[in-house]
């Protein structure tokens, strides 16, 4: 029982904060970080489309223009917290941000290598090596400024950064920086180990020799660097250049103590990994669990980190070909409402690949991940709700599934102008949600409805939209009495009642309307004669005039029949408006006005009782008092009008006749 109740409290939160807050919503950056990712996502959806599966060029492609998209976000929030250097409290949502971004960029392209440009055999090392070199940069930095200085030899980065450049297979590098030493050209161990920089053979994609080929030329030069410690071992003095030299030959026949001892040059163990195997096996042939496992040792018993991170996971599991775990660890790490993992199993899912990876069930997995992440954006719903539903269109192979998730979808978004309104309305329209689309056009009648001052022309307009007969005539009786209140024509909104079109036969209370505010344009442009048979012929004799109103409709058909100026500011009419069947519908109007009157008041001599709301007010003197006086205003003006009214119809059935 107490499960379903959490369940019901879930379902029933309408709040922003009923999923995780993410750091990628946290701040401006996001929407263009979101709505990018969206741009690729549904570049993927088309090319499926077109072509299914994706080809592997066009899988490539979408994989870079995910990691651009994560890239180019990642280096705007550093401009910013560049920008905001020394605003701690304005840079605590950059830093996890940037960080966030920064680990998905690393992880996306190591599953990029390994998942998705598949490289041929004996070559992934050299991707693992153009991976260390475009995320980690730090030394990099540090050489540029080294450069520039004036003694560079003495920058205490110095010989770090010469390692480091030789560390990630930068040879051509670590060969320039070490011309720059005084002793290079003199000295001969520092020509020595240049020389081996030099020949150090490269390996990469696009090598035209075979693997084997290379293997031999590695294994040579292999050779040449051990000889080159022996005979350098001994001979060496105790000057720094010479130890640093010896310490930077040992690297390279891959020493492990001396890879302990330039721990502080790795950022993480992979890191450490990739150096370790361009110099111990650079195609890779051996055990790589055994390579995983003896540089992640190296690395955390050299270094202050405490153990592996859900990060560390991710990328061993990446490492290890292990896909089903790649998606579990990377949903685990990233605090990002799964937008990682979403983005990286479409992909797969889309691929011409994916059935190698013999994953059971992909497609529900998929389209599970798909629905969490675009219920994360329903969670900000303000700014990417109209994103998460071109999310949930490719979701589910039936039709009615995606219709499904939209709707239970759109029914929680909220509004707080028309213009959001609109949007919603237009993706309702989409998607044929009609009745969704009516409820959004009601609650924003009412929403006109609300407040001291209530704007009837526009809740009108919406309630016309929504369809809602009660709700119109609701409003329809607001106008009115808003009018008889003030008595002035601009009460009834014009543009609103001119703009009604074939909506009219919603409602016969908005027929009235409609017809009453012709009948006073008719009026007051002196139209007599089509104003009088408007009132009498399409008014009078329906049953559509509120019983408020029927007074009112009375009273204007006095400038009609009276020659004499009209109570309502008309111009004089000329005589005979009406005919006799007209006069004697407005008669017989007249008696049903009374008679409600007469059932209202009840008269005892010449004093006035209020017989409906004497037992309800009880001994509220002074509401008794003003109900009286409002009661005796009122039946004053039903004489008035009935005497002026009958004689007025007798004097105009009288001319009739004669003429």
């Amino acid at each position: 029982m107490s499960r379903m109740e959490k369940s019901k409290t879930l379902i029933q939160v309408s709040s922003e904060d009923w999923l995780p807050n993410s750091c990628l919503f946290a701040n401006c950056h996001s929407r263009g970080f979101i709505s990018e990712s969206g741009v690729v996502f549904n570049f993927v959806q088309r090319l499926s489309k077109c072509q299914e599966p994706l080809s592997h060029s066009e899988m490539i492609k979408a994989s870079r223009k995910y990691r651009s998209v994560i890239h180019s976000w990642y280096l705007k929030i550093v401009d910013d917290l560049t920008a905001q250097d020394g605003q701690m409290t304005a840079n605590d949502d950059l830093i996890r941000q940037s960080n966030v971004l920064h680990q998905m960029e690393i992880a996306w392209h190591l599953c990029e290598i390994l998942y998705i440009n598949v490289s041929s055999t004996g070559t992934l090392l050299a991707q693992l090596l153009n991976w260390i070199k475009w995320h980690f940069t730090y030394y990099v930095k540090l050489a540029d400024e080294m450069i520039v200085s004036s003694l560079p030899q003495m920058h205490e980065n110095y010989w770090d950064i010469i390692m480091f450049f030789a560390l990630r297979g930068d040879m051509e590098n670590a060969a320039l920086l070490l011309e720059l030493h005084s002793e290079s050209k003199s000295d001969p161990i520092f020509m020595v180990v240049q020389d081996l920089l030099k020949k150090f053979p490269i390996i990469n994609s696009s090598n035209s020799f075979v693997i084997h080929e290379y293997y031999l030329r590695w294994g040579f030069w292999h050779e040449s660097v051990e000889q080159a410690i022996e005979n350098h071992s001994t001979n060496t003095s105790q000057k720094r250049s010479h130890q640093q030299l010896l310490l930077l030959l040992k690297l390279l026949v891959g020493d492990l103590e001396s890879f302990k001892s330039v721990n502080h040059l790795f950022h993480s163990w992979y890191q450490l990994m990739v150096s370790y195997a361009l110099f111990t096996d650079p195609c890779l042939k051996s055990d790589v669990d055994i390579l995983i496992e003896k540089t992640m040792n190296t690395y955390y018993e050299s270094s202050n980190d405490s153990g592996k991170s859900l990060f560390d996971k991710l990328i061993l599991s990446s490492l290890n070909y292990d896909l089903i775990d790649v998606i579990k660890q990377s949903s685990l790490c990233f605090d990002d409402n799964w937008w990682f993992v979403t983005h990286f199993v479409d992909l797969i899912y889309n691929s011409a690949r994916y059935a190698d990876y013999q994953i059971t069930d992909i497609s529900l997995i998929r389209d599970s991940f798909v629905v969490n992440y675009a219920n994360a954006l329903f969670a900000h719903r303000r700014r990417f709700w109209q994103l998460s539903i071109e999310y949930l269109i490719h979701v589910g192979e039936q039709a009615a599934d995606r219709q499904h998730f939209i709707l239970a979808s759109l029914e929680r978004v909220s509004f707080d102008s028309e213009s959001e309104l609109q949007r919603l309305l237009t993706t309702c329209r989409r998607f044929e949600f009609g009745l969704l689309e009516l409820s959004l056009c009601r609650q924003q009648a009412r929403k006109w409805l609300r407040g001291s001052h209530p704007k009837l022309g526009s809740a009108l307009f919406w309630a016309i939209r929504a369809k809602d007969k009660l709700l119109i005539n609701h409003i329809v009786d607001q106008i009115l009495r808003q009018y008889l209140e003030s008595n002035q024509d601009n009460d009834v909104d014009a543009d609103t009642i001119t703009n009604i079109g074939g909506s009219i036969v919603l409602s016969e209370r908005l027929i009235f309307l409609c017809k009453y505010h012709e009948f006073r344009q008719l009026c007051q442009r002196g139209q007599y004669e089509l104003a009088a048979k408007i009132l009498v012929d399409d008014m009078i004799t329906s049953n559509a005039i509120p019983d408020f109103f029927q007074t009112k409709v009375i009273e204007d058909c006095l400038p009609l029949i009276q020659p004499q100026k009209s109570p309502i500011s008309m111009s004089m009419p000329g005589p005979l408006q009406l005919n006799s069947k007209q006069i004697s519908k407005l008669i017989s109007s007249l008696e049903q006005v009374l008679y409600r009157a007469r059932s209202h008041f009840s008269h005892d001599g010449d004093q006035l009782t209020m017989t409906m709301w004497s037992d309800h007010f009880g001994n509220h003197d002074q509401q008794q008092r003003q109900d009286k006086e409002g009661d005796e205003s009122y039946r004053r003006r039903i004489q008035r009008i009935e005497n002026q009214l009958r004689v007025a119809a007798a004097c105009h059935l009288a001319n009739h006749f004669v003429l």
